[in-house]
């Protein structure tokens, strides 16, 4: 059954060192994983519900969090 789920595509080294410079990201508090899900959320134009609240701020200034 997990396999028939739709996938977000995966965001690239280069694309998420692009984000991360675009959105002024550094020093947030945001791993690089996070980065990697913020990219793929975008990419995919899906939106990012998450209970990690410095994710969830990230999503939401970017324009795709929920709120929880």
């Amino acid at each position: 059954m997990l396999e028939a789920l739709p996938r977000a595509p995966l965001t690239t080294h280069e694309e998420a060192l692009g984000l991360l410079e675009m959105h002024d990201l550094m020093g947030t508090g945001l791993g690089w994983i996070d980065i990697h899900i913020l990219g793929s959320s975008l990419l995919a134009r899906i939106p990012l519900w998450t209970l990690d609240q410095t994710l969830a701020e990230a999503a939401r200034q970017l324009g795709i969090g929920l709120l929880p």
